[in-house]
């Protein structure tokens, strides 16, 4: 019974957290704005989530899971975002789980809408996909040909691809248009990656 209540409570923390982002975004939210939104003390939030960035993390973590998996359920398992490994894919491979990668991707966005907004806007978790993206790219470049160029190159087209990313979702509302614009550039990425 008492578990029951904390989740509740935790449940109530996380709803006045989201409203709290999406009303002033992430870097200007308030603990104290949060906890009198859940209807409790600031101490008492504070001893569900000891920090502002524990709180964001909660928030965002079961949707990075689900981005995961869409990943590693399109790539069939060869790429992951969680657990970062070396990955031989072939292009024809990376270009067939995109079809099922862009489509899962505006469904997990439909479904999280706010959250969503609020990881392509936290610059840890920004920063965390780039370099991932980037580190992807860098390995895919080294197994589809005779390697990389300057590593700047990589971070450069996994920062457009990301602020590409964030555009489409914000403001196409068309999720057709969405899915095969998506497809299409991701896509082009791959065709300069593999040439």
């Amino acid at each position: 019974m008492a578990q029951i209540l904390k989740d509740n409570v935790r449940n109530q923390i996380i709803e006045a957290a989201i409203s709290e982002i999406y009303l002033n975004g992430i870097k200007k939210i308030s603990m104290r704005n949060i906890a009198k939104k859940a209807d409790m003390t600031v101490g008492n939030l504070y001893r569900y989530y000891k920090s502002k960035d524990a709180l964001i993390s909660s928030i965002i973590q079961p949707v990075i899971v689900k981005i995961d998996q869409a990943i590693k359920d399109a790539s069939g398992d060869k790429i992951a975002f969680l657990n970062v490994q070396d990955c031989t894919i072939s292009v024809e491979d990376v270009n067939e789980a995109i079809e099922n990668l862009a489509d899962e991707l505006i469904k997990i966005y439909d479904e999280n809408p706010i959250i969503m907004k609020i990881i392509m806007k936290n610059e840890i978790v920004n920063k965390r996909i780039i370099d991932w993206l980037a580190g992807l790219m860098i390995t895919l470049s080294y197994h589809w040909h005779s390697g990389p160029q300057d590593h700047n190159y990589y971070y450069i087209m996994a920062t457009s691809i990301i602020g590409g990313m964030s555009y489409a979702f914000t403001y196409i509302e068309d999720r057709e248009a969405l899915a095969k614009n998506f497809k299409l550039y991701l896509k082009q990425i791959i065709k300069i990656l593999g040439a």
